[in-house]
């Protein structure tokens, strides 16, 4: 989820811009508006904000749609935002958009607090492997710390 978004953020500003990541926690009195499984109690949340071409009026009910994309034909599929917003639904969460042509999109991801002891078992390395693509320059920022 957060590979696609900071992707999109990428495809944004095609010219170079500025990414900025947030991390924070809020508490939530009634997530149901944004899913209806969601329990009240602490969120955190995960903001990712570009400096981008922003998103429309026109098209910014239609961006969880699957297939729905304003990418060029073989630039995008459309099912990015939407594979993100089932994701956040099925964990608990949900997935907030503030954004308007010109003026860049910030996205919140709101992850359900976890009160279980959570054990990770360490990936043997080659499966930790991953390409970024280049982001021709783009820098991401992250509570005063700065990433190139």
């Amino acid at each position: 989820a957060i590979r696609n978004l900071l992707m999109n953020a990428r495809d944004a500003a095609p010219n170079g811009g500025k990414i900025e990541l947030a991390i924070d926690y809020k508490y939530v009195s009634n997530p149901r508006v944004h899913n209806s499984e969601a329990e009240p109690g602490i969120y955190v949340t995960l903001g990712i904000r570009d400096d981008g071409d922003g998103i429309g009026e026109e098209h910014i009910n239609r961006i969880f749609e699957p297939f729905f994309t304003t990418k060029p034909v073989g630039k995008g599929t459309g099912m990015g935002l939407s594979v993100v917003y089932g994701i956040m639904q099925r964990h608990g969460g949900w997935i907030e958009v503030n954004s308007g042509r010109e003026k860049g999109s910030t996205f919140t991801l709101y992850f359900p607090q976890v009160h279980d002891r959570i054990e990770i078992l360490p990936l043997p390395y080659h499966e930790l492997e991953t390409s970024i693509p280049a982001c021709n320059g783009t820098k991401v920022a992250t509570q005063g710390l700065l990433l190139n």
